[in-house]
């Protein structure tokens, strides 16, 4: 392979792990690694602003593995920085890619154009962020760079940032440097094996035993692991929002959705009064603190397993649960007599107006497999959560960082991750004032979501 430009060796390593879309703004530093990809297989997708680019890429990356943004410096930068806080709160693999001032005249101190005095600002606050910033000031180290921050990416299933000055895109580089390698998951296995007695000890004397399945089984796709274990163990399961329809809902041993803000008093109690509580894949939320209790808690997440006071550090969650399917026996404890939480609709009166509670329950009704929900925070988000979705469905929310506007771009990124999957969004007219111009993109890319507004 001989020399290539650096913004064709990026294209071609983020076709490799599956990207066929770029979401961004056109702006003069970012113009020339723009050329490329247009010269590339990867399709352009212009957005109506970056904000709007940072909520599609981020509703796309859930379905793909991977999103990419591309804009230019500040003004682009800057205006992508909530969605991107985003998608590191609630653990989505986006690339940020940045257009910068070129390396051939920063040294000459002049004040840029789109600049806020320090030229390293977007750069500063992008670190806080994401797993991985880095500028590529250097053609010869592009590739070492991207592949790291393509792999950072994929491994901790959290955003990464990219600074490219305009000249180093159409800069030549060797591309035999370096190879994209996957970065391997390493694990300490004492510390394995540790945890997984400790899991058992506790296990052994639990009459009312519950997983908690959280983001990180659905990043990184532990949907058939923890389905063995469930098998294997018999233990009752509900979901966070962010693991929501993973495993489908009609499943026997599925009891609900588990979060602070929806107010299920059977629910809670069952899960909150629990002797042995498994959360796999995400840590207790702020409003669950003080309604469980430590002894009962194995928190497993970011490769390490929390039990009581011991920690136990790299072991990575795939082997711990598969550790675990080994190791538990069947629940035989009697089950409650309520271990099911049936639906939450109230009888109305037949004179009563339609309340959005009648709306969901006609909504869940006409559910099928094969579609994608999209719910925008506020009463479209709790009137959704709690409807229980057939196999095949997916369901895509903003439930932990809760921004409004996020959902009518997020149908834009949905619908060109898997074209075959229709969209059907549940929007608020407040959090639809937000970023309401997408629907232009909608039409622009011929997509055909149903919407409810």
């Amino acid at each position: 392979m001989p020399f290539t430009t650096v913004a064709e060796y990026l294209l071609s390593r983020l076709k490799e792990a599956g990207v066929d879309h770029i979401f961004g703004i056109p702006g003069d530093y970012v113009l020339s690694l723009m050329d490329y990809i247009e010269a590339s297989p990867i399709q352009l997708i212009n957005t109506c602003n970056e904000l709007n680019a940072s909520y599609a890429a981020d509703a796309y990356a859930r379905y793909k593995g991977l999103g990419v943004i591309a804009v230019t410096y500040n003004v682009g930068g800057l205006s992508t920085v909530n969605g991107i806080a985003g998608s590191m709160t609630e653990r989505v693999p986006v690339m940020m890619i940045s257009g910068s001032p070129g390396m051939n005249i920063r040294n000459q101190h002049h004040f840029f154009h789109h600049s806020v005095g320090d030229i390293d600002t977007q750069l500063k606050i992008y670190e806080k962020i994401t797993c991985y910033a880095s500028l590529i000031d250097k053609p010869d180290e592009a590739p070492r760079i991207i592949n790291e921050a393509i792999t950072h990416c994929l491994r901790y299933q959290m955003p990464v940032y990219l600074e490219i000055p305009s000249d180093i895109a159409s800069s030549y580089c060797n591309p035999h440097l370096y190879q994209l390698s996957f970065i391997e998951t390493t694990c300490h296995e004492p510390n394995l094996k540790a945890a997984i007695e400790s899991t058992y000890e506790l296990y052994t004397h639990a009459q009312r035993p519950v997983i908690i399945s959280d983001v990180e089984v659905a990043r990184y796709n532990l949907k058939e692991t923890l389905k063995n274990l469930l098998e294997k163990t018999h233990i009752p399961f509900c979901t966070t929002l962010l693991s929501k329809g993973l495993i489908y809902e009609e499943h026997p041993l599925f009891i609900g959705n588990y979060e602070t803000f929806l107010c299920q008093d059977k629910l809670d109690h069952h899960i909150e009064s629990s002797d042995f509580m498994l959360w796999l894949g995400g840590k207790v939320m702020d409003g669950h603190v003080s309604q469980i209790d430590p002894k009962s808690l194995i928190c497993a997440y970011n490769e390490t397993v929390i039990i009581e006071n011991k920690i136990f550090y790299n072991v990575p969650l795939s082997r711990f649960i598969k550790g675990l399917e080994k190791t538990l026996p069947k629940h035989t404890a009697p089950k409650p007599t309520q271990t099911r939480i049936k639906s939450h609709r109230k009888p109305q009166p037949e004179k009563s107006s339609f309340c959005i509670d009648q709306f969901f329950d006609f909504i869940e009704e006409n559910l099928s497999e094969n579609l994608t929900l999209i719910a925008e925070t506020g009463d479209s988000l709790f009137g959704s959560a709690l409807r229980r979705l057939p196999a095949g469905c997916r369901y895509i929310a903003q439930s932990r960082y809760l921004s409004l506007g996020y959902a009518t771009p997020a149908v834009l990124g949905a619908s060109l991750a898997n074209p075959k999957s229709r969209v059907v969004a549940f929007i608020g007219d407040g959090g639809f004032q937000f970023t309401a111009q997408e629907v232009s993109s909608w039409m622009r890319y011929k997509l055909n979501p149903i919407v409810f507004l």
